[in-house]
């Protein structure tokens, strides 16, 4: 054993010494395995075309929806598939095309010297460069016996309950907030679909992006860690098991190669962040990096392939979580895509909040502070792939990302017009040590409960109102109530109630008032109604720049309603 070590750290040095360099002065250009992007310059089939993106490409409504409320403006190039034609010059020229990826304008193919050449000279070419592969470093799960309490407040959460309480997390349920209405995609290596902590998820997808089939259920030992990794997000046994988002929908995707234990190419890694895109995921949880060509220097952001499709997420109205990695104490011990811009990447701490010795550092190549955040990551409480009723602890970065994951779905779920960076400045700026950050911690443990009432920038928000029920009171009116603030402060005259009869097309309007001795909370009054109709109504607010905000988000479209018996 400690022969095969020793030459597998001799062949990579010795890679590592022959690559040739880019002028970007990148380690990783080593194309030994035949396997490269090749990045265009433009897409001319749109020139002069009138073209939408959803046309070219299949967007479920739930993506659509997505970027509708927490997008940053329409769709833009980077949604479009790439030129045709190009695809054709690549394959004439003796590629294997693999994989085509919007974001990046690009595909991944396998090639040839001679190939190489023929693709570097085309004049629609902008840039050759190796698809590089990362190994995460094996998390071993240990075993542990099931322990069930009969008692119970609320939810029973067993032993993931000090997990969770060290996020805020049980306070936050206790409102009601849950991961509902939300999707979580996860990558992953496999996952054990039929244990008992999934038996009540809907699984809106799944998809093997190694072997490419449908199928995530790798049936080995190869699932323990995306087993654990899902479980972390959202599992459900009561007495046993919670995962912070447990009432999310989930999607699940294998982008790690189980045949060479911990290895997972970048290409596969984008193709399925692209189709989550498609698909409508509200969050990604990444428990990967490690890469073996990255050197330091090149964590800017801006260099590895995956930090560049992560940073462009938060446009499409995505939250990236991402594992900080487990190559610490050093600093500056980041991979790829934990030193992508605008995610949220997660170091780890013990039950006690010391820090992991594992867990990477920072700062970025470009000297941005990371991690963002950090969450249990050490004897993390998880489900195990071994048996159907299997548990265990597990220690790494890989599992206080997705324990991060499932607390961000949750704040969605309670604001569900936040934009990513809204919900990652909430979860930095009130964290525990958020007036002192640095790169051992960033901005500190995660607090769910205080990043609920949180108000990020131009946000505007209406909370703490109670959905009218079913009535059999016909003679007086209904009071509807909310809590609504704004960072930059509420226009008290553009706060209202909207309500109309079911099956008429107008909506009445009302003005909301202040409710005497309580700061921040407004009311108005909907008529009294008839026995035997339907009430439906929704309320909106703007703050002094005309941002507004509406309760429900989907409103009017999908208002809250109530009946009249």
């Amino acid at each position: 054993m400690k022969r095969a070590v020793i030459l597998f750290i001799l062949l990579n040095v010795l890679i590592v010494l022959i690559a040739p360099q880019s002028s970007s002065q990148n380690s990783s250009q080593d194309f030994s395995a035949n396997k490269i992007w090749i990045l265009f310059k433009d897409r001319p089939f749109l020139t002069g075309r009138n073209i939408h993106p959803a046309s070219a490409v299949r967007f479920t409504d739930a993506s659509l929806r997505r970027r509708a409320v927490r997008g940053e403006g329409a769709f833009d190039e980077s949604d479009y598939p790439v030129d045709p034609a190009y695809v054709k010059s690549m394959r004439e020229a003796g590629a294997t095309v693999l994989v085509e990826s919007r974001w990046l304008n690009g595909v991944s193919a396998r090639c040839n010297h001679e190939c190489r050449t023929k693709l570097a000279a085309l004049p629609f070419v902008q840039e050759v460069r190796p698809v590089v592969v990362y190994r995460r470093k094996n998390e071993e799960i240990t075993p542990v016996a099931r322990l069930i309490s009969a008692a119970a407040k609320r939810l029973n959460y067993g032993q993931s309950k000090d997990q969770l309480t060290q996020l805020q997390v049980p306070d936050v349920h206790k409102k009601g907030f849950t991961g509902q209405g939300e999707i979580v995609a996860i990558f992953d290596s496999g996952f054990r679909k039929d244990h008992e902590a999934f038996k009540k998820h809907t699984i809106i997808a799944e998809r093997d992006f190694v072997f490419k089939d449908d199928n995530v259920t790798n049936g080995g030992s190869t699932d323990g860690h995306g087993t654990g990794t899902w479980s972390c997000v959202g599992g459900e046994v009561p007495g046993t098991l919670y995962g912070p988002a447990f009432q999310a929908d989930f999607i699940l995707a294998a982008t790690e190669d189980i045949r060479s234990e911990t290895e997972v190419e970048e290409d596969n890694w984008v193709e399925a962040f692209e189709w989550a895109d498609q698909l409508g995921a509200s969050v990604i949880s990444s428990s990967l990096g490690y890469s073996d060509w990255y050197v330091p220097s090149d964590m800017n952001g801006t260099t590895a392939i995956t930090s560049k499709v992560a940073s462009k997420a938060s446009k499409k109205g995505i939250v990236v979580v991402n594992s900080a990695g487990n190559s610490g104490p050093a600093s500056s011990t980041l991979s790829a895509p934990a030193d992508a811009k605008k995610i949220l990447t997660v170091g780890a701490v013990d039950l006690t909040g010391q820090i992991a010795n594992f867990s990477s550092r920072g700062p970025t190549a470009d000297g941005r502070t990371k991690p963002e955040v950090v969450a249990r990551g050490v004897d993390t409480f998880v489900a195990a792939s071994y048996a159907k009723d299997g548990y265990g602890q597990s220690n790494g970065t890989s599992f206080s990302c997705p324990l991060t994951a499932g607390v961000a779905t949750v704040l969605l779920s309670a604001h569900r017009d936040w934009k990513p960076g809204q919900i990652r400045e909430a979860l930095m700026m009130t964290a525990s040590q958020a007036a002192t950050p640095d790169n051992t911690y960033g901005w500190g443990i995660v607090n769910l409960f205080a990043a609920l009432d949180y108000l990020p920038k131009k946000s505007v928000v209406i909370d703490e109102h109670k959905p009218l029920k079913n009535t059999t009171n016909n003679t007086t009116q209904y009071r509807a109530s909310a809590r609504i603030r704004a960072q930059r402060g509420i226009n008290p005259n553009q706060l209202f109630l909207f309500w109309r009869l079911q099956g008429t097309s107008i909506f009445q309007q009302i003005a909301l008032s202040a409710v005497a001795d309580k700061p921040d909370y407004f009311e108005g009054f909907i008529p009294a109604q008839p026995a035997g109709v339907t009430v439906e109504y929704y309320l909106l607010a703007k703050d002094v720049k005309g941002k507004k905000t509406k309760l429900p988000v989907d409103a009017p479209a999908a208002p809250f309603s109530f009946n009249v018996k």
